[in-house]
């Protein structure tokens, strides 16, 4: 049984793959939405990462109920970069131990691939935890075009955004596989059939 991981910078089409592979039959974990379950302290899944938040920060980044406010959560974070490693290194153990119970789970049902997605995976320590990262890639020109479509901003703050945010070299350097995504999407999806047929045949 196979995990592996996706990533991708802004713009290139790492939703559009995930989508193709769950359509595919492929369970596919979004870690961005397993954390914030990780840290809700209304389900049993989650106190214990809410305990580790609240711990660190206090009532700061709660709201009148006594729930996380993610506004003021991620106000916080942004501002206070110490802060921000203190939770990821609080919480990215949570995250691991919690798609190890879904490798588990796989497994026993017979799985043979899944996958697991978001921004932060190869921060986060998945490079170790999976068989494999796998990054989507596109043209700089075609990232700024798809964002620009799909957020409704300006290319100005869009490449603003990218300067800040890219890592292309980081995710380069920490992937083993590479899905091109600078055409047609029917292109992506020849790539990603072939990929799994040789990763399929392999095992």
């Amino acid at each position: 049984m196979q995990v592996w991981g996706i990533t991708a910078l802004m713009g290139c089409g790492r939703k559009t793959a995930t989508e193709y592979l769950s359509s595919l039959g492929y369970p596919v974990l979004d870690i961005e939405d397993l954390s914030r379950k990780l840290i809700d302290r209304n389900t049993e899944q989650g106190r214990e990462g809410f305990e580790k938040i609240y711990k660190l920060l206090g009532n700061s980044v709660l709201n009148s109920l006594g729930d996380l406010d993610r506004t003021k959560l991620i106000k916080r974070l942004i501002t206070n970069p110490n802060d921000k490693l203190e939770i990821e290194k609080a919480i990215d153990p949570l995250v691991l131990k919690t798609v190890e119970k879904y490798r588990i789970e796989w497994m026993q049902k017979g799985i043979k691939l899944a996958f697991v997605h978001g921004n932060r995976l190869i921060e986060a320590g998945f490079p170790k935890a999976v068989r494999g990262m796998i990054r989507v890639s596109a043209a700089y020109d075609q990232r700024v075009k798809r964002v620009i479509k799909r957020d409704t901003m300006g290319k100005e703050e869009v490449e603003l955004m990218f300067r800040m945010q890219d890592q292309q070299t980081f995710i380069e350097r920490n992937t083993q596989v590479n899905w091109k995504n600078e055409g047609a999407v029917s292109a992506l999806k020849k790539q990603i059939d072939a990929w799994i047929e040789s990763t399929l045949k392999a095992t």
